[in-house]
């Protein structure tokens, strides 16, 4: 599989991919390559990124003409990396079928399915995303150094069974680490909806032994979802986890699935916690999209809340193909979050492969027009490294040279430097 067949087929997908799509058979013809080859290089990666700047009239990516046609002048031009940890990546495959999921859990599979087979070629959906696709893409395919994986729940639209549990997440962990040891972090997930949640997260973190937490603020439950200022409900989860040692919650945002009622996933229940927990750090996953005005709105007018951070998983995937668009929420996130307290996602294997994102992320720019209009900051290579890794290895207070040091010449390492030209 191409790394950026993927991001192209993303990019054409957009409203104005007719457009891309005859400035990239043009450089296809420059190049003398067949459109269909052209688009699985990094080459025709970045000619597609080049029409997108052409097309709204303003750089958003800082490529150059000749990177459309020039590999060497790519790979001259790439800033690598320091350091890349992905917060967000799934497992979708689920063991032993789908036979018991109810119509809800089939429209969601679906959903993830199609996303999949939008834009990945030859995919055949929510069969693809099993662990060996995930470590292919996620590691194998692109610059990623580090990745948690995630949990889903929602067990009374599967059987009773979570879809991808907690015990399961830690399993594969284990089971990936003894390969290619240090590679993989987990978030194990509770509902607080379902009974016994708090024993449940007691166990996942002292028995089973997660990295980290993530919830989910709706549920398949007959209430549905859940808020974070729900004093009786969700406070007692934030006491417990001061309790355990727990002090970073990943929490989803923004994006509704397709079983979801959007008042769950909206983000401004955050502000009480946040300032009722100071000592709580909350990630709030897909930076809340849509809802980045509302989010970015809790540190207006007052201090930034210092333990208020974002993710941007499927957020940037999702936006590559509207440039100012992407441009406008990247500026408000560096300027009410600020560098410091975003993170990377990219919701892999959903979009294939992540490279094509870590490097749409290398060469985004907040255009000069944008940050004189809107007072928007410039988006640094150096804000880019801490987005990348830094800011959740801090958070996590992980030894990034330690890591650095000890996958350097793992299996995944070796394969990469094998694919790499001579």
């Amino acid at each position: 599989m191409s790394q950026y067949e993927t991001g192209v087929n993303v990019i054409l997908g957009g409203s104005i991919g007719p457009r891309i799509r005859a400035a990239l058979e043009e450089y296809a013809r420059h190049k003398g390559m067949p459109m269909r080859d052209y688009v699985k290089t990094r080459a025709g990666f970045m000619a597609a990124l080049l029409a997108l700047n052409k097309a709204c009239g303003m750089r958003v990516y800082d490529v150059e003409e000749v990177e459309a046609v020039d590999e060497a002048a790519i790979a001259a031009r790439h800033k690598a990396p320091d350091f890349i940890l992905d917060d967000q990546s799934h497992i979708f495959f689920r063991k032993g079928g789908y036979a018991e999921a109810s119509p809800e859990g089939r429209q969601f599979l679906e959903s993830l399915g199609g996303g999949r087979t939008s834009v990945v070629p030859g995919s055949q959906g929510i069969i693809d995303m099993t662990k060996d696709t995930w470590v292919q893409e996620v590691f194998f395919l692109s610059e990623t150094d580090v990745t948690f994986l995630n949990t889903l729940a929602f067990g009374e639209y599967f059987g009773g069974k979570d879809y991808f549990g907690t015990e399961e997440c830690v399993e594969v962990g284990k089971e990936v680490n003894a390969q290619y040891p240090g590679r993989v972090l987990t978030l194990g997930t509770i509902e607080p909806n379902r009974e016994g949640h708090l024993e449940r997260l007691e166990y996942y973190c002292k028995e089973l032994q997660m990295t980290g937490l993530k919830l989910y603020p709706w549920d398949a439950t007959s209430k549905g979802g859940w808020w974070a200022d729900d004093e009786q409900l969700a406070y007692p989860i934030w006491q417990k986890c001061l309790e355990l040692g727990i002090d970073k919650i990943h929490i989803h945002k923004g994006l509704p699935a397709s079983f979801t009622m959007a008042k769950y996933v909206h983000p401004l229940d955050l502000d009480q916690p946040l300032r009722d927990f100071p000592q709580l750090n909350f990630i709030v996953y897909h930076a809340g999209f849509p809802y980045i005005d509302e989010l970015t709105s809790l540190n207006v007018g007052r201090p930034a809340r210092p333990n208020l951070y974002v993710d941007l998983g499927s957020t940037f995937a999702l936006l590559v193909n509207t440039p100012v668009a992407l441009a406008h929420a990247m500026g408000k996130l560096l300027r009410y979050i600020g560098a410091e307290h975003i993170c990377w996602g990219t919701d892999t294997p959903i979009w294939g492969p992540p490279q094509w994102q870590i490097e749409a992320l290398c060469k985004l720019t907040i255009p000069e027009e944008l940050m004189a209009g809107y007072g928007y900051p410039e988006f640094t290579d150096a804000d880019k490294a801490l987005i990348l890794g830094r800011n959740m290895a801090r958070l996590y207070r992980l030894d990034v040279d330690a890591i650095k040091n000890r996958i350097q010449n793992d299996g995944i390492a070796q394969a990469r430097k094998a694919l790499q030209p001579s």
